[in-house]
């Protein structure tokens, strides 16, 4: 299964020092919040990398040096599309049966949670700030992982 390696050591240091932080309750909650969206950020960002990775890890299989470089570069483009339903399409890239085998073994409650986590890093990055929690991060870390397995297994 892939793993948010990052994602999980930076969400392990926050929970840390969080436990620890003494003082007001409200300081803290505000505290959590802030470090929750930066999460999301760096979930966003990991994502990002696990998606190329397995996208041109299959472009690359058995294929001459001018198709190995078109799909490095056109990986680049699809490895920036984290949202779930971005993921579905670039499974449809290798074929309706990819897209259907990666949607068909998803589960809802994996891809409400991820996409929930999406969707505050998008609130965060623009301005109007995130309503996520650490939990929240900590089960869209365990989706996410679910989700690049399904994707890889999908389109190989």
């Amino acid at each position: 299964m892939c793993k948010l390696i990052r994602t999980s050591y930076a969400l392990e240091v926050i929970k840390s020092y969080l436990k620890n932080m003494t003082g007001d309750e409200s300081k803290r909650l505000q505290i959590e919040n802030f470090l929750a969206q930066y999460l999301t950020v760096c979930f966003y960002a990991e994502m990002e990398e696990k998606v190329l990775k397995i996208y041109s890890k299959r472009l690359s299989r058995d294929a001459d040096d001018r198709i190995k470089y078109f799909s490095k570069e056109s990986a680049k483009a699809w490895g920036r599309l984290v949202p779930k339903s971005d993921i579905s399409k670039l499974a449809a890239c290798f074929g309706d049966d990819c897209k259907e085998k990666f949607n068909d073994n998803l589960e809802d409650r994996d891809v409400s949670i991820y996409s929930s986590v999406i969707k505050s890093r998008h609130d965060a990055s623009h301005g109007r700030g995130g309503n996520v929690t650490i939990k929240d991060i900590e089960g869209a870390i365990v989706s996410a992982s679910i989700i690049l397995s399904k994707l890889g297994d999908a389109i190989q």
